[in-house]
């Protein structure tokens, strides 16, 4: 496909398809966590699958979240706002049905976390969809009254640099886990993963204007390059709690710096994957997922969260484990389109009157 020819429609589908791999690699990551044994960490297949449910995952799924978010001009405040609270409350309701209904129901037999936690505290657990939730707050509000991009990627950078200095403070007050926890259920803390979504509202601009997406593309393998050997030199040489401290969910920013250089190398590969694709049903499929990504993330922690059940908590070895993963993934997508397709019911039936 000829760069002259990469409309709207192209650029977003790269998009699409980065995002829709982002959620192939975390439903495989869930499943090996889940299942395997040490979540898969004493074998060269648990760990890659757990890389790849890292950088390739969550960083490029709430990166690409700032810039789609951007796009939507018309959204006001309210709106915005309102969109972010039911992501948090689907959240907590997601934690009902993956964790804390099979604790229940199992009175604690089948073990659904490595600690046993209750159905009261899995409740409780902040994900990335209340993470997502604060996110579109937090970005509706400076949008409306900090409009500027430049002040948005400083502010990330602010934000990389304190939050070392936040983590596990005030953790008797309500709530902060969704801010700054350091719980073992506090997967993502809007400290620092905010970091993410801001830097695509500042790229957003660029990512969206056809004069500019093909230099961009040019410029962010020579970054990303450029931000690994810099976090990778810091990463390497400093044992500061506040630069490298923490693990994958709480990490300094020289870590991030890191991260963020390998997003910036793989959103380009993935869009030359896109242009040197024919259209095919993999595309299709992957491109559907992120499109729909908040119903089929609730899919695929429902159907691993009552894995146990079956398979029990961290008993297989890592290759039965990753056929689970499969498995789901198959399960996710079906399900997810019949979900579609009776939500599309209303708008099929004419009445006639």
């Amino acid at each position: 496909m000829q760069e002259t020819s990469l409309n709207q429609q192209q650029r977003i589908l790269y998009l699409d398809f980065a995002r829709g791999l982002a959620i192939l690699f975390m439903i495989l990551q869930h499943a090996m966590i889940m299942f395997a044994v040490n979540s898969g960490e004493s074998s060269e297949l648990g760990d890659l699958i757990l890389l790849l449910g890292t950088a390739p995952a969550a960083p490029v799924f709430m990166l690409i979240m700032g810039i789609f978010f951007m796009r939507s001009n018309s959204q006001c405040l309210k709106a915005g706002i309102l969109r972010g609270f039911k992501l948090i409350f689907l959240g907590y309701i997601l934690n009902i049905f993956r964790f804390s209904l099979p604790e229940l129901l199992s009175s604690g037999s089948i073990g659904t976390t490595q600690n046993d936690e209750s159905a009261i505290a899995l409740f409780f657990a902040v994900d990335i969809l209340q993470m997502a939730g604060l996110s579109l707050i937090v970005m509706s509000i400076v949008r409306r009254f900090l409009p500027w991009r430049k002040f948005w990627l400083v502010l990330a950078i602010f934000i990389a640099t304190i939050s070392p200095l936040l983590w596990g403070s005030l953790d008797s007050w309500p709530f902060t886990s969704l801010l700054w926890g350091s719980g073992e259920n506090d997967a993502f803390p809007l400290f620092p993963w905010i970091i993410y979504p801001l830097i695509g509202m500042f790229y957003s601009y660029n990512v969206q204007n056809p004069q500019k997406i093909g230099s961009l593309m040019k410029q962010w393998p020579i970054l990303g390059f450029t931000m690994i050997l810099i976090g990778g030199l810091i990463w390497g040489s400093f044992s500061n709690s506040i630069i490298i401290e923490g693990d994958y969910y709480r990490s300094g920013p020289a870590v991030h710096l890191v991260i963020l250089g390998f997003v910036f190398l793989w959103l380009p590969a993935c869009r030359w994957v896109v242009m040197k694709t024919p259209d095919n049903v993999f595309l299709r499929t992957i491109c559907l997922w992120s499109k729909n990504v908040t119903v089929v993330y609730f899919i695929q922690w429902v159907l691993i969260g009552w894995g146990p059940f079956v398979f029990g908590y961290m008993e297989l070895s890592p290759t039965p484990a990753l056929a689970i993963g499969i498995v789901t993934v198959f399960l996710t997508h079906y399900i997810t389109k019949v979900y579609l397709y009776f939500l599309s019911l209303p708008q099929k039936i004419s009445i006639p009157f």
